[in-house]
């Protein structure tokens, strides 16, 4: 048993060391990449911000076209008339007619159709700003994942390290009748335990690492920690403050507020549809050297379509924006709420990121190992004190995590998407451009 052990053992940790040395090296060559520099590419890289962005150019060339007035029509015709007298030779007269037509329809819609335009143009802004936010969440919780699978390698590396040196040390103590073999078995169970948790938590640093790679475009970054342990966490404003500045610049609020601005829009517009095609027409005839002025107006009779139909849709899209938007601000209000409610809960809280909590684990540990070493304690207490410091370091990590998601998420539940701003605790003052109305939006470029 003990030679099958052994093997084992020499070929784990043959492993281990390959692994550790591939890492090394890999860490070695690739970039660093911290908290910061992961939300900066995401946002400069991440496909859906791209899209998001298309939409805009799509809806801002639509714009272009609603602002434009119909194109006149310019019509040259010529007909040919016999005006000979019976039985004689035909005489064929020419009659030149010049005219251009101008619709009125566009006149009568320019303005609805402008506002609606405008309005969808702000709604695909707004969603920009939407889909920016949900990159950065994304690539922030990949990011801490990553880190945090990272952290729980380290940890269990760093367990059965010590369990190899505890394992040899009961081994001579086997063989020299100073303990019983039961202490050696149940220390072998352990190491193999750890072993299996080790292999577990390589493949999920593997996947979270993969999903870290889709969030900000490569996987050969390293996580680096060291850059991402000072989180200060401050009592934020009062909830009302942060209602006040999410209901003016969440971009939920504003896409919903633009929406039902085009459907509002699109009312009116179906109503100047009541007459369709009306049109003014001016030219110049010519006939026989004799020139004539033509004008006329062509008005449809609306006798059997008088659009109702598409009056009552567009009046029925405008109920419907109006509900979502009462929708999209009972979700607002419960996002700040909740989010609100957990930045608070950290507020004050001691700060686990300083290693005061790994450092007293680590001394715990320290004391029951040699205790034990010495014959004062039983084989439990010193494992129990190795499965604490690496609790301990995870327990460490994830609370930083914790606190550093729960500003980002109180950040993005008011509506702040800009880096470094959605790093840092929000405040009650906010520039002019965090809260800049719709029609300020409309007339940037």
């Amino acid at each position: 048993m003990l030679v099958s052990f052994h093997v084992r053992h020499a070929a784990l940790v043959l492993a281990l060391l390959t692994f550790m040395g591939t890492r090394g090296r890999a860490q070695q060559r690739a970039q660093e990449l911290t908290l910061e520099a992961a939300l900066a590419r995401a946002v400069a890289t991440h496909p859906l911000i791209g899209a998001a962005a298309a939409a805009v150019r799509a809806a801002e060339g639509n714009r272009t076209t609603a602002r434009s007035l119909g194109n006149p029509v310019f019509v040259y015709q010529v007909d040919a008339a016999s005006s000979a007298l019976a039985g004689a030779t035909p005489a064929i007269e020419r009659e030149v007619m010049t005219s251009a037509m101008l619709p009125l329809d566009p006149l009568f819609q320019l303005k609805p159709r402008a506002s609606q335009a405008g309005a969808l143009v702000r709604a695909a802004r707004a969603d920009l700003a939407a889909t920016r936010r949900d990159v950065v969440l994304e690539a922030a919780s990949a990011f801490f994942a990553a880190a945090g699978a990272a952290v729980r390698v380290d940890a269990l590396t760093e367990v059965q390290t010590w369990l190899d040196s505890l394992v040899r040390y009961t081994q001579f103590r086997v063989s020299e009748g100073a303990a019983a073999e039961v202490d050696l078995i149940r220390m072998q169970v352990e190491h193999l335990r750890t072993e299996t948790d080790l292999a577990m938590a390589l493949a999920d640093a593997a996947r979270a690492r993969a999903l870290l790679a889709v969030a900000v475009g490569f996987d050969s970054a390293v996580v680096d920690l060291t850059a991402d342990t000072v989180c200060n966490c401050p009592q934020p404003p009062t909830r009302d403050a942060l209602l006040a500045i999410a209901r003016v610049r969440r971009p939920e609020i504003l896409a919903a507020d633009a929406r039902l601005t085009a459907a509002r829009s699109g009312v009116s517009l179906e109503r100047t549809r009541f007459l369709r095609d009306a049109g003014i027409m001016a030219g110049v005839r010519t006939m026989g050297g004799e020139r004539s002025m033509v004008t006329g107006v062509s008005l449809p009779v609306p006798l059997f379509d008088q659009n109702r139909g598409e009056m009552r849709r567009a009046d029925g899209d405008r109920r419907m924006a109006e509900f979502n938007r009462e929708q999209v601000r009972r979700q607002v209000d419960a996002d700040v709420g909740a989010s609100w409610v957990a930045v608070t809960a950290w507020a004050g809280k001691a700060d686990l990121s300083n290693g005061s909590l790994v450092r007293r684990a680590e001394e715990a540990r320290r004391i029951t190992e040699a205790a034990y070493r010495e014959g004062a304690t039983g084989l439990l207490q010193v494992l129990d004190a190795a499965r604490a410091l690496a609790e301990a370091r995870q327990v460490s990590y994830a609370a930083l995590s914790a606190r550093r998601l729960s500003v980002l998420r109180l950040n993005a539940a008011i509506g702040i998407t800009e880096l470094p701003a959605i790093l840092t605790m929000p405040t009650s003052n906010q520039s002019s451009r965090d809260t800049q109305s719709p029609a300020q939006m409309e007339r940037q470029p």
